[in-house]
């Protein structure tokens, strides 16, 4: 896979499996309209999504590989603080790009970028 490949969403993708818990708390919803972009954060290199509920954030922070995310159609999210937002993805309500992988530098601990957005995010 290389910079800007499509990631197919599919009911029984293969999935690793969450392994984080979620323990942010709600803090509001919202409809997102159709053409808001996104970012996923991932651990693993993902080959596809599988239909489920997801997290994403309407800004640029992360490390792991980056996929950039548009919406097909309007979506209703719920927020976890002001940059998280979670909803049940599907092959209808959004696109999805691999974008490059961030990382830590171990020697410095700062970020950084092996990727670049098409937009300002």
């Amino acid at each position: 896979m290389k910079k800007g490949d499509y990631i197919q969403v599919l009911p029984n993708a293969k999935y690793s499996g969450q392994y984080m818990s979620w323990t942010e708390e709600k803090t509001g919803s919202k409809i997102l309209p159709k053409g808001t972009k996104l970012l996923h954060t991932s651990d693993t290199k993902l080959l596809q999504f599988r239909e489920k509920e997801t997290c994403f954030f309407t800004d640029d922070r992360g490390t792991g590989y980056i996929y950039l995310v548009t919406l097909l159609e309007d979506v209703e999210v719920e927020y976890y603080g002001y940059e998280e937002v979670r909803f049940e993805i599907t092959s209808n309500n959004i696109q999805s790009q691999y974008m490059g992988y961030r990382g830590k530098s171990k020697v410095t601990n700062y970020e950084y970028k092996d990727y670049t957005l098409p937009i300002n995010i």
